[in-house]
């Protein structure tokens, strides 16, 4: 999953659930109509982390 590299308050909730930084840093840009019914374009750096699932089978592995 990605949190916004502006947004510590999100990255220490997922770090306190056992999430995990992995340094890769990302630029992403998306559409989203906002609350008055515009069309908008947001642009946001994130940073990757990582966690293990616990019980997960893989098929095929």
């Amino acid at each position: 999953m990605a949190v916004a590299v502006d947004n510590p308050a999100a990255r220490r909730l997922y770090e306190r659930l056992g999430f995990v930084r992995t340094g890769e840093i990302s630029t992403v840009s998306y559409d989203y109509v906002d609350a008055e019914g515009i069309s908008r374009t947001a642009t946001e750096t994130d940073e990757r982390l990582i966690t293990e699932v616990s019980g997960l089978r893989v098929r095929g592995r």
